[in-house]
């Protein structure tokens, strides 16, 4: 008997382990690796930096845009059909772009790459482990996000040597491969929407349920809570994610930054890894320090330190090294508040039921925050043929984003609920 309860208990282990793998590639691969790609294919198209940031535009427009319809989406159709399908057209656009001669055949695929990065992406990812996981959610989430940074520290340096050793169409192709390689395994053989279709309960069921008990006041005003969408509480949340997404932009940036401050190609690759080393350590500490101190805490924290990366790589002095290389590891701690500090924050502001739709409609806004500004940053370096003012326009969004938070915490609209 006690050997079946551990194997029932590992298979919740296994679920965040294909999420992991899954994240690893609809963003790691998708979304944070792409700035490797821009210099050298605006250098052999003969366009500017900011036509082939449009390119990540447009999928992360078109991503933010279907994400709403998942919740949809997991109600009609199977979960290993729905994230098969965004593992397939992720690779198979990945591959169409290796041979794409002008920047409008990016573009046609960006809407191809963008619907399947949606069936990869968050949205999908929380409502599985916010069904399997009840105590520590926190620390798993964090965990699985933190697989996208892991992405942009292994696979950065290999798409750089791939590009710099062969081209960036044969790095398109690598993209791909790996893409499918890592995700679809656990898609076809380990992930289900809910424990109740192994006839297992949520982790931490019962804890979760004493819990409950303890707190019932709390736990009553939180399930009567207000979400729908013009509801006070929707909007901040969202136009919190709105403005401290776009400052994610910059990461696209970083490769060309580095060239700008004549360190070359391989130290550009290394910004990215380094604003990954940032990613994956703020992650999980964000995670564990939600389930301690709070999320609104934990957020606080977090836009501090990606504040101060930014202000460090402002102040980046040309052929130094240091400034931004620990400006782009302080940087990378930005990626823990969209995701895992959203997530945190709808969790304990809103009742579970509108985990998924509330989640949903906050990350909608973010990437059309990134869809946004990644080109903008583009053209600023192409007016000033510097991105200092982008690191400025950067600040200043993140700024407006702590002042949601501010009103969020005025308004009495966010309770902090430490659930460990």
């Amino acid at each position: 008997m006690k050997r079946e309860k551990r194997i029932k208990c590992s298979y919740h282990w296994l679920i965040l382990a294909a999420c992991c793998c899954v994240t690893f590639t609809g963003i790691g691969l998708t979304i944070n690796c792409l700035g490797l790609f821009f210099g050298p294919v605006a250098k052999e198209l003969g366009v500017g930096r900011g036509k082939v940031a449009t390119f990540s535009t447009i999928v992360n427009l078109v991503t933010g845009f279907t994400g709403p319809f998942i919740s949809t989406l997991l109600k009609k159709f199977h979960l290993r059909a729905i994230m098969s399908a965004g593992c397939i057209m992720v690779a198979v656009g990945f591959g169409i772009l290796s041979m794409a001669d002008n920047v409008y055949i990016f573009y046609a695929m960006a809407p191809f790459i963008g619907v399947g990065a949606t069936l990869l992406g968050t949205v999908v990812t929380f409502t599985v482990l916010n069904n399997w996981f009840k105590t520590r959610y926190g620390t798993v989430t964090g965990i699985m996000m933190a697989f996208g940074g892991v992405c942009g520290v292994v696979m950065s340096p290999a798409i750089n040597w791939v590009i710099e050793r062969y081209s960036w169409r044969a790095a398109f192709l690598f993209v791909g491969l790996i893409g499918a390689v890592v995700a679809l395994p656990g898609i076809l053989f380990v992930l289900k929407i809910s424990p109740e279709e192994n006839n297992l309960q949520p982790y931490g069921e019962s804890e979760f349920e004493a819990k409950k008990e303890e707190s019932p006041n709390a736990q009553s005003e939180n399930e009567s809570s207000q979400y729908h969408l013009l509801s006070a509480s929707v909007i901040l949340v969202c136009l919190m994610t709105f403005s401290e997404t776009a400052t994610h932009g910059i990461n696209s940036h970083l490769p060309d930054y580095a060239m700008e401050l004549e360190l070359g190609s391989s130290v550009g690759a290394l910004l990215i890894s380094a604003c990954m080393v940032g990613n994956i350590s703020a992650k999980l500490l964000s995670g564990i320090l939600s389930d301690w101190i709070g999320s609104m805490k934990a957020c606080l924290l977090m836009y501090g330190v990606s504040t101060a990366g930014l202000a460090l790589l402002f102040i980046s002095p040309t052929q130094h090294i240091y400034y931004p290389m620990v400006g782009a590891l302080l940087f990378g701690a930005s990626f823990t508040i969209n995701s895992l500090g959203t997530a945190q924050v709808i969790k304990r502001t809103f009742p579970e039921r509108a985990f998924t739709r509330v989640y949903a409609y906050a990350t909608a806004f973010g990437y059309v925050g990134i869809a946004l500004l990644t080109p903008v940053f583009g053209y600023i370096y192409d007016c000033t043929m510097s991105y200092r003012k982008a690191f400025f326009v950067a600040i200043f969004l993140k700024a407006l984003s702590v002042s949601c938070i501010a009103l969020l915490k005025r308004k009495s609209i966010l309770a902090e609920i430490s659930i460990n």
